[in-house]
């Protein structure tokens, strides 16, 4: 059996661009953990996951200095011009700003076995599913592979 047999084929994903209030939405909208970046061409370029929100300290982005800036909520008239350039950084802030462009992949193509290896060696959850030229084909879940073991 290949890892396409059983992937999820629609995949939903965001672009480099992405606002990051647009990837916030779409992680708990839909109840999931990660959601792959794509570029035009539907070429995998990265991946954000839930915990790229609280373990990247880009210069744009950082969620501590953003639940600060919601907490002290100081009307703008009041705010440095430090304190405002800021908050428009942190508005501003893309998919670019957090993601991880180094993502673990899985061929289609691949056996469920060598998938099965990848997630013993990585701990992930889910994984991107591409073709031989990075094209994004699905996403595969632990889940995924529990639902083929027939009792």
């Amino acid at each position: 059996m290949k890892v396409q047999d059983i992937m999820t084929k629609d995949v939903i994903t965001v672009p480099v661009d992405g606002p990051i209030d647009l990837v916030a939405r779409i992680l708990i909208e839909n109840r999931i953990h990660g959601i792959p970046v794509v570029d035009d061409s539907g070429k995998l370029v990265g991946i954000v996951t839930e915990t790229d929100f609280f373990t990247k300290d880009s210069a744009k982005f950082n969620l501590l200095s953003y639940i600060e800036f919601i907490r002290k909520n100081k009307p703008a008239g009041q705010m440095t011009k430090e304190e405002k350039d800021h908050i428009i950084s942190l508005i501003n802030s893309t998919v670019a700003d957090i993601m991880s462009d180094k993502c673990v992949t899985v061929d289609q193509e691949d056996e469920i076995e060598k998938l099965l290896g990848v997630f013993r060696e990585t701990r992930l959850s889910s994984i991107p599913v591409v073709d031989g030229e990075g094209v994004l084909r699905g996403i595969i879940t632990r889940s995924d592979v529990i639902k083929t073991i027939r009792i």
